[in-house]
């Protein structure tokens, strides 16, 4: 991933003065270890999986986001900060009701932490619990319409058509999928809502 931000052009946005600077970034993952790329970044750790109160991250997935996000060297944003919401465990597993609890925090919180991203790197399967897919769907779509802009995956379940997982199929939010990897979920969605609006380098090279 080192060169991904080239690939996409991100250098032309930084030569317009965008570095992500005074923009915080709520992140829903496996957490993240305190990496000295991310040195400065992350500005809050909450855990609802072990309720612990120092970063780590016992699964890597949510360092790998946060190091795309806001990293010194390959960082699409590396001037942003960084939130941290721990919502699943070693093996990339969760409970829908700790997402729901770390939503309803963030939009409770997001104007007084100027929160004003959230990505939800976290697809739920279609034999999930519905109830629950309906609340996840719910309050990001009450976040967006407050404010907050939401970016989620398309999930790992293609490349069948229909394949977008949850959050992902919600029609307010930016899906992003992968151009460079089969199993990245494809649309349209069941609302026939085309998904996703956004590729990107998704395998590690």
């Amino acid at each position: 991933m080192k060169n991904a931000k080239y690939s996409i052009n991100a250098n032309l946005v930084y030569k317009n003065g965008y570095s992500g600077k005074n923009v915080n970034i709520a992140v829903l993952d496996t957490g993240v270890f305190k990496h000295k790329q991310l040195d400065g970044c992350i500005k809050h750790f909450m855990d609802f999986v072990g309720g612990k109160e120092t970063c780590y991250d016992d699964n890597g997935h949510g360092t790998h986001v946060c190091g795309i996000l806001s990293a010194a060297d390959i960082g699409m944003a590396p001037g942003a900060g960084l939130y941290v919401f721990k919502v699943l465990d070693y093996l990339g597993m969760g409970q829908t009701s700790d997402s729901i609890r770390a939503l309803k925090y963030i939009k409770e919180n997001c104007v007084r932490l100027n929160i004003k991203i959230l990505n939800f790197s976290v697809g739920y399967l279609p034999c999930s619990d519905t109830a629950e897919r309906v609340k996840i769907l719910k309050l990001i779509d009450e976040l967006w319409d407050i404010g907050v802009v939401v970016v989620a995956a398309a999930g790992n379940y293609g490349p069948a058509p229909f394949s977008v997982t949850v959050p992902g199929i919600s029609r307010k939010i930016i899906t992003v999928g992968s151009f460079d990897d089969i199993r990245s979920g494809k649309g349209p969605t069941d609302c026939c809502i085309v998904k996703p609006e956004i590729l990107a380098p998704g395998m590690i090279s």
